[in-house]
């Protein structure tokens, strides 16, 4: 008797022992696993604002004219780009925004944070020498006077393709730290090395750490006091993850364009929070083999313990499917069985399956049937089927619901219960607010600010288009070129608030005689273009004519004088290009301001 009990303490010893190592492995499995998901999380929310910014550099540059601003060097450009930075915060998500424009000098001609210009850059960031150089749109993560910031460079050409300067917008890391605490849980500082502590001058957040700068703002007291207790260079120069107090640290190094590492990102979450899902479970088979092991005999236990362990699990699976933020429901092909509490909040009258089942044959009951989203039947088959085909794929679709219509993305999936009988999963993923800020930033891209009509950026893509269209079919296509006798004058008498109001007035009687199909244009100042596709020279010249004597007689109760236009027709031929067509007809209108102005001029070729 007591050699089988030393036998089984003995068993009992090594299982316990054998089991410990494992569950050490497997947390620092996860650990190292979560590591990787948060150096990959950062990485895109990294690639994800330098994609923001460039983008929003391609619009800026498109938004305001550069080149005249390089070429004329208003004394007011400060006060402008402010102005643009402020309007940006108010009415986008683009926060803490800084606009630059830069000479072919290094020199920065106007900055929107601060009055100062004047000075040269070129030798002190190689972002900008290597822009100048090489021409062309990067960007940068780098250490200046004010802090550690995302810089994206995008170069502006004149009319024949010579660089003229460079536009850089400045972005602060603070949207990152906001989106990783939102979509992870997780709280950072952002520490600078030390080497750039003369450097940063004028750092923004004002915080430094035994000579390393604090790069994000709102870092509690007790993270910076965690941080200096353990001692700032050891987790500077750490790799991997720490636990600190009971709460894991990850090291993620920032590195510039050349490399370099400048700065260190640590993320803290607190270990009681971490999801350690697997050690959890390896944790429970290893109270299940002891049990087992010890309690052997008592198979009225083992079989409570596992009933209860059912139970739990199962209410588990509920409370989880109930508190997703996602919509879920199950169908058996044709009536809901089951749905979360998501589900029903897309409905006013609606909180339980039976209500849902009795208004409604199915979900195809609330789909908005666009082109390009979800409808009942896709090539022939009910939806469901179409997309059971492929587990993988997603599809968009629109749905009323309570608070309109909103957009969501479909994933479907095919269930067996235990019984046999095939259900279907169904996860609606709302989007809408992802699409409204999608149509928002291409809306952004190729229409002009001040007048709301298409940019140039928008008149050099359709222009090469539309010439490509019109050589492939063999149809006409025909350009008015135009812009604003005098302007100038307006400009000056009476400022270029009120230069403004007449451009939006001018542009929008110009827009009311004009076809769906003509694309008219803003291509900078007071200049302008009407693309005409499927109109022959004749036809183009009446419009141009129609619409000279319409903005002549634009009442003087909406401008201060009497505006006028000097317009300039042409037609392709079948050698054109962009760039010859275009020439031609700026010369049919600097002949139109030959001759006296206020007058139409046709070139055919």
């Amino acid at each position: 008797m007591l050699s089988a009990v030393i036998i089984v303490l003995t068993a009992v010893f090594f299982l316990n022992a054998f089991f410990h190592s494992q569950i050490t492995q497997a947390e620092k499995n996860e650990l190292n696993q979560y590591e990787g998901y948060l150096h990959e999380t950062i990485g895109n929310l990294v690639r994800q604002k330098q994609a923001t910014t460039q983008v929003l550099a391609i619009a800026l540059s498109n938004s305001i004219d550069f080149r005249n601003v390089l070429k004329q060097r208003p004394a007011n450009l400060h006060e402008r780009l402010k102005k643009f930075t402020d309007e940006l915060a108010l009415h986008t998500g683009y926060k803490s925004i800084w606009i630059q424009v830069i000479d072919t000098k290094g020199v920065s001609i106007g900055r929107s944070w601060t009055t100062v210009a004047g000075d040269s850059l070129a030798m002190v960031r190689k972002d900008i020498a290597d822009v100048l150089k090489n021409p062309r749109k990067i960007n940068n993560f780098s250490v200046g006077k004010f802090s550690l910031t995302f810089k994206s460079l995008a170069p502006i050409f004149d009319e024949n393709g010579k660089l003229l300067g460079i536009l850089d917008v400045i972005s602060q890391v603070d949207s990152i730290d906001r989106d990783l605490q939102t979509s992870s849980g997780v709280s950072s500082v952002v520490l600078v090395d030390k080497r750039y502590r003369s450097q940063l001058t004028k750092a923004r957040t004002g915080t430094f750490v035994e000579g390393y700068y604090v790069a994000n703002a709102g870092v509690s007291k007790s993270v910076l006091n965690m941080i200096s207790q353990y001692g700032v260079d050891k987790l500077f120069h750490a790799k991997g993850h720490i636990i600190i107090d009971g709460t894991l640290v990850i090291t993620t190094p920032l590195k510039n364009i050349l490399g370099q590492k400048i700065g260190v990102w640590l993320s803290f979450k607190p270990m009681k929070v971490v999801d350690l899902s697997n050690t959890r479970q390896l944790y429970k088979n290893y109270a299940m083999g002891m049990a087992a092991t010890i309690l052997f005999l008592i198979l009225s236990m083992l079989l409570f313990y596992f009933k209860k362990k059912s139970d739990l699990e199962r209410r588990f699976f509920y409370q989880i499917f109930d508190e997703s933020s996602e919509v879920i429901y199950v169908t058996d092909k044709h009536r809901v069985v089951q749905a979360n509490r998501q589900f029903f909040s897309l409905f006013d009258d609606i909180s339980t399956v039976e209500q849902f089942n009795d208004k409604f044959d199915c979900l195809s009951n609330v789909l908005v049937e666009e082109e390009g989203y979800l409808s009942r039947y896709v090539d022939g088959m009910l939806w469901h089927e179409y997309l059971l085909q492929d587990h993988h794929k997603t599809l968009l679709a629109k749905l009323k619901t309570k608070d309109g219509i909103r957009t969501f993305k479909v994933r479907i999936n095919s269930i067996s219960n235990s019984f046999g009988h095939d259900y279907i999963s169904v996860l609606l993923t709302d989007i809408t607010e992802e699409i409204r800020y999608k149509e928002e930033l291409e809306h952004l891209i190729i229409h002009d600010e001040l007048t709301g009509i298409y940019n140039r950026h928008y008149f050099n893509e359709t222009l090469e288009e539309e010439i490509k269209r019109a050589h492939r079919y063999q149809v006409p296509f025909s350009l008015i070129s135009f812009d604003v006798d005098y302007f100038k004058n307006v400009n000056d008498d009476f400022g270029h608030d009120i230069g403004d109001t007449v451009l939006k007035i001018l542009t929008k009687e110009v827009a009311r005689s004009l076809r769906d199909t003509d694309k008219f244009c803003r291509i900078g100042g007071e200049e302008f273009c009407i693309l005409m596709p499927e109109t022959d020279l004749e036809e183009a010249a009446t419009t141009a004519e129609r619409l000279r004597k319409a903005v002549q007689e634009i009442p003087y109760s909406d401008v201060p004088r009497a505006v006028t236009i000097s317009l300039g027709v042409t037609k392709l031929n079948r050698w054109d290009n962009a760039s010859t067509l275009y020439k031609r007809a700026d010369v049919a209108l600097y002949q139109a301001k030959d001759k006296g102005r206020n007058r139409t001029e046709v070139i055919a070729s």
